[in-house]
């Protein structure tokens, strides 16, 4: 009776053991699995993402349109990238906006050359795959929609690119390549890579009223004084001392369709890459004066970036005061300021005898837009017994 009882339950346990593993194997086979579109649209969608290339594909082509020698080719570094993509909520910058694979092969057919001696040919599935492969992409595709494409919000046509994202990439896949019979084994681009790592941003947002003060760097003698939402300089030239200010601008108040499209503000966000910084909307304050861009990293630290060159500054003072920039020419820019107008102060030269030469642009956003005027109106000012004269010159 012992024997039969323990193989009675000796069946049960197995049974209960089967049943168990037999639950788990449903609720593995029962999970959701994403596709590469759904992935990809995860991260696309995000707030904001910045996008640095790092490497490019490429393969030969023969005479009859045959690909070989895939490769990847690295780039010698940040200082050699000139491509930069925004993804923000699903959307891309630099003015494009989404359409599908069939607008931009019709595109591509279009534009195709007419020459008999060059044919233009349309990547298959398996030959992006085979790109996405090349590039160590976790992901591959399965159709033509899995990827996104971009048409022009500007002009007709668009992107003659299909892009996907994984991991921390975004891979930009060519969509068609030529080749001539007359030039065997020549080079044809297969993507290029795109990164969202390498480089550092303004990890939170300040108020630009905290920058308040006196700044320094440790390789010259230069400072920066920081007022409101200025920053001042002070040069000499002979026995002339000039005042010259720029404008620091919070990005998080900017549209993003204003900011995502300007022309000028991606040029500054590749030489800030370049140099290993990025500069996202939500937290950057920064500001340019057409030749460098300064850039906030936190309360106490920001950078000054020109083409291929950086500098660092630190606070000194809260304190903005100093004989190096004097009241009265303080007065003189906030005066010119409460004049309103579409013009602006930016720069101030004493001339000797309570008298100065200012220089006034249209524009001092010159982070995010493009100065439309050409010449710099001038005007004098005097400052006699504490009061104020301008005048047109």
């Amino acid at each position: 009776m012992k024997k039969i009882a323990l193989s009675v339950i000796g069946i049960l346990v197995i049974a209960v053991t089967l049943v168990g593993c037999g639950n788990n194997s449903s609720q593995t086979a029962g999970k959701t699995q994403l596709t590469a579109k759904q992935r990809s649209t995860k991260i696309i969608n995000r707030k904001e993402t910045i996008w640095r290339e790092t490497a490019l594909v490429k393969s030969d082509v023969d005479g009859k349109g045959q690909l070989t020698a895939l490769k990847t080719k690295k780039l010698a570094g940040a200082a050699s990238s000139n491509l930069v993509w925004t993804t923000h909520n699903g959307q891309f910058s630099s003015g494009y906006t989404k359409t599908n694979y069939a607008k931009i092969k019709e595109m591509i057919t279009k534009n195709a050359t007419t020459s008999s001696d060059y044919k233009t040919k349309l990547f298959t599935i398996k030959q992006l795959n085979d790109t996405l492969k090349e590039a160590k992409a976790s992901i591959r595709i399965h159709k033509y929609s899995d990827l996104v494409y971009l048409k022009s919000n500007k002009v007709a046509g668009g992107q003659s690119v299909g892009f996907i994202a994984s991991d921390h990439k975004l891979y930009g896949l060519q969509l068609s390549y030529v080749y001539s019979a007359t030039q065997a084994n020549s080079p044809t681009d297969r993507a290029y890579i795109l990164s969202d790592q390498g480089y550092q941003t303004p990890k939170k947002h300040v108020n630009i009223s905290s920058l308040t003060g006196r700044w320094g760097n440790s390789d010259t003698t230069d400072q920066l004084i920081v007022r409101k939402h200025w920053i001042y300089q002070v040069s000499q030239t002979g026995v002339h001392s000039t005042y010259t200010r720029l404008k620091l601008q919070d990005l998080s108040k900017i549209t993003t369709a204003d900011l995502y499209s300007s022309a000028t503000f991606n040029y500054a966000q590749i030489q800030a890459l370049k140099v290993g910084y990025a500069m996202p909307r939500a937290t950057t304050i920064a500001g340019s004066d057409k030749t460098y861009t300064y850039l906030v990293l936190n309360k106490k630290t920001l950078v000054r970036i020109g083409e291929g060159s950086f500098q660092r500054y630190t606070k000194l003072t809260a304190d903005p005061t100093t004989t190096d920039l004097p009241e009265k020419v303080l007065q003189i820019f906030n005066k010119l300021d409460g004049q309103g107008g579409t013009q602006i102060a930016e720069t101030m030269t004493a001339m000797g005898n309570n008298s100065y030469t200012i220089g006034l642009v249209d524009n001092m956003d010159r982070l995010t837009k493009t100065s439309l005027q050409q010449n710099t109106t001038i005007k004098t000012a005097t400052v006699s017994n504490g009061k104020i004269t301008i005048k047109n010159e």
